[in-house]
């Protein structure tokens, strides 16, 4: 699969100087800091949400036919509201997909935005035969970029073999970011490393860590104005 880097890109809001001092350098190293705890929280949140739908005997026995009313009295529009989900897929043992969904907070259920074969939908599995294994990151699908979350599915006392997968997704849009923005008071976009005018500083950034540097790099862009950028990695690192 096309592993998919996101550079994580911070303005700065409050700049009353012309210069800046280090103070204001490390203030915003520090604030960048903070939005990559913050995706990393929400993603290891968004797992346990995960598993608390896949470790479930309901959910394990609808893949064994056994519960055929599963799907239609539980993933109800209410249910994707109230989890903030925007993508559910089912998949068997043998990775082949049982169940997909798409809703959008605006409209409610939509037809899938996206190509779901199956290289894709491997892409988004663990590739860990371990029962409780999972894979949580950004994945990027046709140009859409989602956060998901991925578990076995296993019966209650987590002691079965596992019957499939589930996956939980959430859309990584411009909502997704205004929100983060507003919650973490700093300004954020989201760039490809590959974007026009963003390869050099993603070069800079992975000779520092290279070198040992802890990640974050922050430039000045004009005498007003100064950034701070990172890496986010998909979820195949």
């Amino acid at each position: 699969s096309v592993i998919t880097t996101i550079l994580l890109y911070t303005l700065s809001q409050t700049i009353l100087l012309s210069g800046f001092t280090k103070l204001e350098s490390e203030m915003l190293f520090s604030s960048t800091q903070r939005v990559l705890n913050t995706v990393q929280q929400e993603l290891a949140t968004f797992s346990a949400t995960t598993a608390d739908w896949a470790y479930w005997d309901d959910t394990y026995e609808f893949l064994d036919g056994k519960n055929p009313s599963f799907v239609e009295n539980n993933f109800t529009e209410e249910t994707f509201s109230y989890l903030h989900l925007n993508m559910v897929l089912i998949v068997d043992s043998e990775d082949r997909l049982v169940y997909s969904e798409f809703y959008s907070a605006e409209t409610g259920f939509i037809p899938s935005p996206v190509r779901l074969d199956a290289a894709t939908i491997a892409s988004l599995l663990s590739g860990d035969v371990e029962l409780r294994a999972s894979a949580a990151g950004i994945v990027e699908i046709d140009g859409m970029l989602f956060l998901v979350a991925s578990r076995h599915i296993l019966d209650s006392r987590l002691s079965a073999a596992a019957r499939g997968s589930l996956v939980f997704g959430r859309y990584l849009d411009e909502s997704k970011l205004d929100n983060l923005s507003q919650t973490l008071k700093t300004s954020l976009s989201l760039w490809p490393i590959s974007s026009p005018g963003i390869m050099s500083v993603a070069n800079t950034l992975q000779q520092e860590q290279g070198s040992g540097g802890q990640g974050v790099l922050v430039r000045q862009l004009s005498s007003t104005e100064m950034a701070s950028y990172s890496f986010l990695n998909d979820i195949t690192g």
